[in-house]
């Protein structure tokens, strides 16, 4: 089958294959021939410093728990009920409260509203009743 028989170039007419290492039974024998042949890797691992963090939809990282969580509802297919759901719900608010707080207010920023209201009324106490005359 030599295609090119005016060129110089002349290709081989037949290939030469390897032999056929036979394996025999079971997973061993072929683990041992393809340790020889560079196939399998011998368990020692480059880089054991890669950790995956999962982030929820504001950027912050979750915790494992709830990563449990939302991997048994993903593998079930089931969701959290509408009262879990609103339960987590009040929880991240209050923990963006608690972010945004100043470390000499409350959460809710009561003291800065105090103070704003000392100044509006122009005394040094604050008038819980206010009375409109």
């Amino acid at each position: 089958m030599n295609f090119n028989e005016n060129t110089e170039e002349k290709i081989p007419q037949t290939v030469i294959l390897t032999e056929e290492v036979n394996l025999g039974f079971g997973v061993c024998k072929c683990i041992e021939f393809l340790k020889t042949h560079g196939g399998v890797d011998d368990g020692i691992k480059e880089d054991d410093e890669i950790d995956l963090d999962r982030v929820d939809d504001l950027g912050r990282t979750i915790k494992p728990l709830e990563q449990y969580r939302m991997m048994c509802h993903r593998f079930h297919g089931k969701n959290p009920s509408k009262n879990k759901i609103k339960r987590t719900n009040k929880l991240r608010a209050q923990d963006i409260l608690k972010l945004r707080m100043s470390f000499q207010d409350t959460p809710l920023g009561m003291i800065n509203t105090a103070k704003k209201l000392m100044i509006e009324q122009h005394k040094p106490f604050l008038d819980v009743k206010l009375e409109k005359k």
